[in-house]
């Protein structure tokens, strides 16, 4: 994902700045229009564009594109060309009405394309990675590299203020995009199908106390291990920092879900179950349970 302009789909510059030679880019030989001559590096640009326009006549909007995109190799070789998808998500989370104020609380953010990232990718059968990152047209600690197996697939973030200033768009823009070409390769892994268990799972919170520079996939990781193979999904549902919580410390919440194909889990192994968490929370992130 390059640093983005709308000035031309094709040629994103770094925050309005300098734009990048158009050696950097692939020109089309026979293009429909004069302005359509470079080929597309990047989804988003075009997909921002569009946001820009629809907010003006609607309160949310929430679209995806999937295209080929084009890298130059040299020149004397055909480019790069990959299937992208990308989305892009601005305006409020939920309609207006007395519970939902239009407040930045009920507004599209980074954690909304997050979770849009992870669900496309859990149901093609693969666990998200994601690792804060920062790029030039993405707001600083609202951006993260996505990742399956460790091989990084795109990124998702918030728009930098002045990047969407300069598309015309008002308030947060979470953005996404991902690389299907290389998605598609770890999908020649063979799949492991596991059945459905008939026995009731057993659902607790988890409140982790740890650093506020401490990933929160991080946290999740080590619940996740010291639960294994009884902790079958974590979730985050809640972040507090503030009364109550040490200065530079944040409070991470989790509703972790514990099931067994064989048993209806008894309450001395959900117990188990919670001090080796509590363990890999401590060894792996520093992390303690709020009581």
């Amino acid at each position: 994902l390059r640093a983005l302009s709308p000035n031309n789909d094709a040629v994103p510059d770094l925050l309005g700045g300098y734009p990048k030679p158009e050696a950097d880019y692939v020109r089309a030989v026979n293009p429909l229009r004069s302005d359509w001559e470079l080929m597309r590096p990047t989804l988003l640009p075009s997909l921002l564009k569009i946001v820009a326009e629809n907010r003006k006549h609607t309160p949310r909007v929430a679209i995806f594109e999937t295209a080929r995109v084009y890298q130059p190799v040299s020149l004397d070789e055909l480019p790069d060309e990959r299937r992208a998808v990308a989305l892009v998500l601005s305006g409020l989370r939920e309609p207006l009405a007395w519970f939902h104020p239009s407040s930045e609380d009920n507004a599209l953010d980074f954690y909304d394309a997050k979770g849009a990232v992870e669900v496309l990718l859990q149901r093609l059968g693969r666990a998200a990675e994601f690792v804060a990152v920062e790029h030039p047209s993405l707001q600083p600690g609202r951006a993260a590299a996505v990742a399956v197996g460790g091989t990084q697939l795109g990124i998702i973030g918030e728009l930098h203020p002045r990047v969407a200033e300069r598309f015309g768009i008002a308030g947060r823009v979470a953005v996404a995009e991902l690389d299907l070409q290389i998605f598609a390769e770890t999908l020649l892994e063979s799949w492991d199908a596991q059945p459905i268990s008939r026995f009731q799972p057993v659902r607790q919170d988890f409140a982790v106390v740890v650093d506020a520079s401490t990933p929160a996939g991080a946290v999740r990781e080590a619940i996740l291990d010291g639960g294994r193979p009884l902790a079958t999904e974590v979730t985050l549902f809640d972040i507090y920092r503030g009364a109550g919580i040490p200065e530079g410390k944040q409070s991470l919440a989790f509703s972790v879900t514990f099931s067994a194909r064989d048993r209806q889990l008894a309450e001395h192994e959900i117990e188990r179950l919670r001090t080796r968490i509590e363990k890999e929370l401590a060894k792996r992130v520093k992390g303690t349970l709020r009581g």
